[in-house]
């Protein structure tokens, strides 16, 4: 067992992580919110890993973890579980998965919390279309929320993965199963209630 501080590894996962951290914790802090802030800095400020006999698998045994939503470090290792535990449900039901982004425009931060909340209502609408609920058989939605540097505005999006059961049936000319990108861009645009195209990635 080793204990290590993520700052004197540069390349390390785990620092890039903090280092985010810390910048969103001053963010917090500016914001009104010492005592979130606070909890974040101290986030995983040190880490008691165990490594394997040939030293590549390093697991962490020991941390302190602050649990904040906003946080890089909690939410990234939120993510990869959710992901080992995604993966597994899909190797077992079989099929296949789609990806589907789906977009507003960026907001400043003043507006993310409100569209936020836009974002899931539309979501509920998209998600309750009788054309969506004929074409898949299940979904599991993410929301990610990315920040502009340059333009000091906050994108929250939807990832989707869209479980196919049967593809070739879905994939098949003249099922009236398949939704065209067009069509989903339509089906998002009208659901959010948008007077603008918006932005739709689907793969």
């Amino acid at each position: 067992s080793t204990t290590t501080n993520p700052r004197q590894h540069s390349l390390n996962t785990w620092t890039r992580k903090k280092r985010d951290a810390l910048r969103v914790a001053d963010r917090l802090d500016a914001a009104g919110y010492p005592d979130r802030a606070a909890r974040m800095r101290e986030c995983s400020r040190i880490l008691a890993t165990r490594s394997c006999p040939e030293g590549h698998v390093h697991r962490v045994v020991e941390a302190y973890f602050c649990r904040d939503r906003a946080c890089p470090i909690c939410a990234w290792r939120v993510a990869r579980r959710s992901a080992g535990r995604l993966c597994a449900a899909l190797s077992d039901v079989g099929g296949r998965a789609l990806l589907l982004t789906l977009t507003l425009r960026s907001c400043a931060a003043a507006d993310l919390r409100q569209t936020i909340k836009d974002l899931l209502a539309s979501w509920g609408r998209f998600a309750r279309r009788a054309r969506v609920e004929r074409a898949f058989d299940g979904w599991f939605r993410a929301l990610e929320i990315t920040y502009n540097r340059m333009t000091h505005e906050w994108h929250p999006h939807l990832h989707v993965l869209l479980h196919v059961a049967d593809p070739r049936r879905y994939f098949a000319e003249g099922s009236g199963l398949y939704i065209t990108h067009a069509e989903i861009i339509e089906l998002w645009r009208s659901a959010a209630r948008l007077d603008y195209a918006p932005s739709v990635d689907i793969r």
